[in-house]
């Protein structure tokens, strides 16, 4: 038989305790609604097709490496400057390349004497009058000579212009004509050839900018070339501006935009369109991410599906 203790304290207990978690979660204060310190972007139509828009130059990024390994002897660019098509960027260590350099040079004018002397030989040889003073095997012999001696000299001429080519390659130059981005070449540092996580020199041309924007497959039906679209930049007071565009990438490719929605699938495949912006005074950034909103066009009603033959 259970003591009275246990009997009344048991639900006693139980009592204060619920008693007590009743009165703790009452006591916190209400919060109010709270007003998002970004407010979020809203389209400016009614039913528009949205996406991540990515600014880039017009030319896209141009990473530009080495044509040949080494280390950095100068660097000729520095940010924001704008350069010609075949300026010059960054030189790698050219001494090793101008001194096999020099040393073609001299083989050649060596090799250019022995060519014209064994020529001068030969014409002497040929000279002669009498034909049982020289024989035809010693005239054939001095002809071969003369010959090898001016092949010689071309192969050396040949190959100094192979080594002229590798000491200009050694200076990266600009391939279009733009404006320098990011400029990660440092003298002294080791350059390697192939594709760098980060590149040396990154330019591009700028004027005016282009905004690629990822558009979910599932919205590539309702999207028109022809439909109006609009910018929006991120932050307080964003300010928007119209787009102009541009083409379509015809290939959809994997989404590498993320917009940190935490309902959004990073499996999916996006159509890419490119458009431009055209307003001076909107200020943007290459590698921004924008607010993209494009009016959406009504998809194509469903036709009726042919009739089957001998039906």
């Amino acid at each position: 038989m259970s003591s009275p203790v246990l009997r009344l304290g048991l639900p006693l207990a139980a009592a204060c305790l619920l008693t007590f978690a009743l009165m703790t979660s009452l006591a916190h204060p209400e919060r109010p609604d709270g007003v998002p310190p970004i407010p979020p972007a809203r389209s400016p139509f009614g039913d528009a097709v949205a996406g991540a828009g990515l600014v880039e130059p017009n030319s896209e990024l141009v990473a530009v490496g080495p044509h040949i390994g080494g280390v950095i002897e100068a660097v000729h660019v520095r940010v924001n400057q704008r350069v010609r098509r075949g300026a010059p960027l960054f030189t790698i260590d050219r001494r090793d390349a101008q001194s096999r350099l020099a040393v073609e040079e001299a083989r050649l004018a060596t090799l250019r004497v022995t060519a014209l002397d064994a020529h001068r030989r030969y014409e002497l040889y040929r000279s002669v009058s009498d034909p049982r003073a020289v024989s035809r095997d010693e005239l054939d012999r001095r002809s071969f000579a003369a010959e090898i001696a001016e092949k010689a000299a071309a192969e050396s001429a040949a190959q100094l212009d192979v080594l002229k080519t590798e000491v200009t390659r050694l200076t990266a130059r600009a391939p279009i004509e733009g404006t320098i981005l990011r400029v990660n070449a440092r003298v002294g540092e080791f350059a390697a050839v192939g594709k760098l996580r980060e590149p040396l020199v990154a330019l591009g041309n700028i004027e005016p900018l282009h905004v690629r924007v990822e558009i979910d497959e599932t919205d590539a039906s309702r999207f028109g070339a022809t439909a109006p679209a609009f910018v929006r930049a991120r932050g307080h007071g964003g300010t928007t501006t119209q787009l102009r565009f541009v083409r379509i990438e015809p290939m959809l490719s994997p989404k590498r935009t993320l917009t940190g929605d935490g309902n959004e699938r990073v499996d999916t495949r996006v159509l890419e369109v490119i458009y431009a912006i055209e307003d001076r005074a909107f200020v943007a950034h290459v590698g921004q991410q924008l607010d993209v909103f494009i009016r959406a066009q009504s998809p194509a009603s469903e036709s009726t599906p042919p009739r089957q033959s001998g039906s």
